[in-house]
């Protein structure tokens, strides 16, 4: 056995298995809490929680992934398809706010040049 690498002839040793099923659960459990974030509309907690989504995928090699449980995996690929499409759906919301006050700004600049003007109190009289 190659204690270095986890494996014994070829198969994951039980606490490779183990900490594999550890580490999905933590990724499972902040993929829970982004969805309740972007449901909320909080994306700062969204992104807030990258950060250690990252580590957790990065210390969770391609070889201990399909150690998990195919009921955890397709969990995990639900809530992340669930989360992109919620940041998918703040995002155009925030595109059409975001218009919105543009259209408002464009509005008031035009309503100042105007009355700076005078030209809304030649209309008047």
């Amino acid at each position: 056995m190659n204690s270095d690498s986890g494996r014994t002839n070829g198969c994951q040793s039980p606490q490779a298995a183990s900490d594999a099923n550890t580490l999905m659960d933590q990724l499972r459990g902040l993929l829970r809490q982004q969805v309740a974030s972007a449901r909320a509309g909080r994306l700062d907690s969204v992104s807030a929680a990258i950060p250690r989504i990252q580590v957790i995928l990065e210390e969770l090699p391609a070889s201990n992934r399909s150690a998990t449980d195919a009921e955890t995996s397709q969990e995990i690929q639900r809530l992340h398809h669930e989360l992109c499409l919620m940041v998918a759906a703040q995002k155009g919301e925030l595109a059409r706010e975001i218009k919105k006050m543009s259209l408002g700004k464009t509005s008031l600049r035009a309503y100042k040049s105007a009355h700076a003007t005078g030209s809304l109190n030649s209309r008047r009289a």
